[in-house]
């Protein structure tokens, strides 16, 4: 809809505002949307443990309550394309919400000491998220049948405790985290490439120094 299109024009405007007044204001906006993703994670997750113990209910019937529904592999037909995915398909599905582990390395240009640094929190980050992946997958994969995780594609908003809108807050601020994080990273990496002096026409976007906040960019 057009609301929705313009609206979203609205945001990237105050996203790209944000990222030229300076990147201090984008780490500090960075920490507020990771405590709402946190806070969302915490409430699905213990929604679907009390769910499991039949302590909450949540929007989902009692007949999704079904133990060790998924723990073998099926490969169903998509009821929107008629196709049975495969393992590789569901994998490019995932990979894109893993490649903010970025974020730090494309930002070495504000780092104290970059070497230190980046591998200290890159792999810090793939350990965190690659435990946050495996235990909310195991949580719902053990104890919500299939038939409920197939139907219901924002499962994770019905089973959340105390109320759906928690999740669904956190998905918006999680995303508009992530644009942020790309609109700042992008074109300090842009501007590194320009500091090179490898290409020639990117001359132009070279920042006065290492440090200087990539406007041009």
């Amino acid at each position: 809809p057009f609301d929705t299109q313009t609206l979203a024009l609205i945001l990237m405007m105050l996203i790209a505002g944000t990222v030229a007044v300076g990147v201090n204001y984008v780490n500090r906006g960075a920490v507020v949307f990771l405590g709402i993703v946190l806070v969302s994670v915490f409430c699905l997750s213990l929604g679907c443990i009390l769910f499991a113990a039949g302590v909450f209910q949540g929007e989902l019937d009692a007949s999704a309550r079904k133990f060790g529904d998924n723990t073998t592999p099926f490969y169903g037909l998509d009821t929107d394309t008629g196709k049975a995915p495969s393992f590789l398909s569901l994998l490019a599905l995932f990979y894109p919400s893993v490649t903010g582990i970025m974020a730090g390395s494309n930002r070495s240009a504000v780092l104290a000491d970059p070497s230190r640094s980046i591998p200290t929190g890159t792999l810090s980050t793939i350990g965190v998220t690659t435990f946050l992946y495996l235990a909310v997958v195991w949580l719902f994969g053990s104890t919500i049948s299939r038939e409920a995780l197939l139907d219901d594609k924002l499962i994770v908003t019905s089973v959340a405790w105390p109320a759906g809108i928690v999740v669904r807050v956190g998905i918006v601020m999680s995303s508009v985290g992530a644009a942020l994080q790309c609109m700042a990273g992008a074109p300090r990496l842009l501007s590194a490439i320009a500091a090179d002096d490898c290409i020639g026409f990117l001359k132009c976007l070279k920042p006065a120094t290492v440090s200087a906040n990539p406007v041009r960019a």
